[in-house]
């Protein structure tokens, strides 16, 4: 029993502690009701059954990958060097030089 020579307080939070545990345990825990009878035949998967495994090594599949991304580099360098070296051949952007000057000689 809840001693007298505790304080007020303290008896109030003692007693509001057991009626708490009282409440808890009547509740009967955590409880999971059964499935329907529909979804009796679903069982929980395994990892290795979930999740598919990889057919190849991670290093395999990097160094793919690297190949794969090596070679747009070098067609997209040399796609634009080509165009660089087409505009300037052709004087493509030579309209936007500024005009020629003309020399003045104040003779």
């Amino acid at each position: 029993m809840i001693s007298k020579s505790l304080s007020t307080g303290a008896r109030k939070l003692l007693v509001m502690r057991q009626i708490s545990l009282a409440v808890r345990s009547m509740s009967g825990g955590h409880h999971h009701p059964e499935p329907p009878a529909e979804y009796k035949h679903f069982r929980m998967l395994k990892m290795s059954e979930a999740y598919p495994l990889p057919n190849q090594t991670y290093q395999e599949a990097y160094n793919r990958q690297q190949a794969k991304n090596n070679k747009y580099l070098l067609f997209s360098a040399t796609l634009l060097l080509t165009a660089i070296t087409l505009v300037s051949t052709t004087g493509t952007f030579d309209y936007l030089a500024p005009p020629p000057r003309e020399v003045v000689n104040y003779k």
